[in-house]
């Protein structure tokens, strides 16, 4: 008799179980990496233009990237 994998909960890797939570997983992963786009680029919209020449970026470089929407790269 063969028995499949177990994964850390317990649960095997192919089970309905299993994969919705990788899918729930994934997406609370998706949406941590918004937030933090969302974050990073309001922090990046309020540095002044000395900071902005201290990491060598232009105004034009942050209104650029401010106008991206927060799923965008």
């Amino acid at each position: 008799m063969t028995s499949l994998p177990l994964t850390a909960d317990g649960f095997t890797s192919s089970s309905p179980l299993a994969q919705s939570r990788h899918l729930l997983a994934r997406g609370w992963a998706t949406v941590q990496t918004w937030l933090a786009r969302s974050r990073s680029r309001s922090a990046l919209a309020g540095l002044d233009e000395f900071m902005l020449k201290d990491i060598g970026l232009t105004r034009a470089d942050v209104v650029m990237e401010s106008r991206k929407s927060f799923w965008q790269r």
